[in-house]
């Protein structure tokens, strides 16, 4: 267990870093850009990389490998969750799992900003 924590969080501090490096440099390339932002490039490359290994994640049993810990939970874990609800929606649209994807993108678009949304206003009420 101890191993597993330690490389959950070698890849997540790792995912960190470079989460903060591609924002400063999304600045210094596009400036300060909603579009183009740190936030946008972690999504797409880590989205990217998520999806490159989703056939050798599908081909391995899924047990708590080495890789998977440090790369999957830790490292695209800090580095992005996009990347987390892009492979999920592409597994369940892979097994035809049509009503499920239809309500998880619902859920992680829609209810999951609007509970943010809610948490913000409350703060707001309460400060």
């Amino acid at each position: 267990m101890l191993f597993s924590l330690l490389l959950i969080g070698a890849g997540g501090a790792a995912g960190a870093v470079l989460r903060f490096l591609s924002g400063r440099a999304s600045i210094r390339l596009f400036g300060p850009s909603a579009l183009l932002n740190g936030t946008v490039i972690s999504n797409m490359a880590g989205s990217f990389l998520a999806g490159f290994l989703l056939p050798w994640l599908l081909s391995t049993p899924l047990h708590e490998t080495p890789f998977l810990l440090f790369f999957s939970v830790g490292f695209l874990g800090s580095y992005t969750t996009f990347s987390s609800f892009a492979l999920e929606s592409l597994i369940l649209l892979r097994e035809q799992r049509y009503r499920e994807l239809s309500l998880y993108l619902t859920l992680q678009g829609a209810v999951v900003f609007l509970a943010l949304f809610t948490g913000y206003k409350l703060s707001k009420w309460i400060l």
